[in-house]
């Protein structure tokens, strides 16, 4: 009976997180006239390794994607690769577009990126996956990372909200 009464309670549990609902969170930036939409992680335990966002300024829609890195230890990466099934995306960037610092407990390595056509393409099929991977790679190190079920979700809101105002 308990064995059964276990079984029951990680079923129910497995179908909560099945539908957890992203919300998305709009602020306005009034300086620079710009609106902008992206997940909402105050209910998300950790840090997201990664999440697009959603900026918006007269009629013009554009999507970013973010990758952070936290650790004790430095990458210096200077290219993401995503995986997923098989299929890798090399993400190269400017270096001037990452954001490397100390902070309490260790170290903060960031990029923030726009989002073009060819990268979207790749995204849609990456949030949709269960075995979705991310690697900072630096010339010397690197650092591997599973995508959890909420990130991909996110990632997953995001894009179909783009495409639905991109219309």
């Amino acid at each position: 009976m308990k064995k059964l009464f276990i079984l029951i309670l990680l079923f129910v549990n497995t179908l909560i997180a099945n539908e957890t609902k992203i919300e998305l969170t709009t602020t306005y930036d009034e300086f620079q006239d710009v609106t902008w939409i992206e997940p909402n992680f105050d209910n998300y335990e950790g840090y997201p390794i990664i999440y697009a966002y959603i900026g918006h300024q007269n009629e013009e829609y554009w999507l970013r994607l973010v990758a952070q890195y936290k650790s004790s230890d430095w990458i210096f990466f200077e290219q993401l690769i995503l995986l997923h099934n098989g299929i890798r995306k090399v993400i190269k960037f400017n270096y001037s577009q990452k954001t490397s610092k100390v902070v309490s407990g260790g170290i903060y390595e960031a990029i923030d990126i726009q989002v073009d056509a060819d990268l979207l393409e790749y995204l849609e099929d990456y949030s949709l996956s269960t075995n979705s991977k991310l690697r900072f790679y630096g010339d010397k190190y690197y650092a591997d990372r599973d995508i959890g079920e909420f990130e991909l979700q996110a990632l997953q809101v995001v894009i179909n909200k783009y495409k639905e105002l991109k219309k």
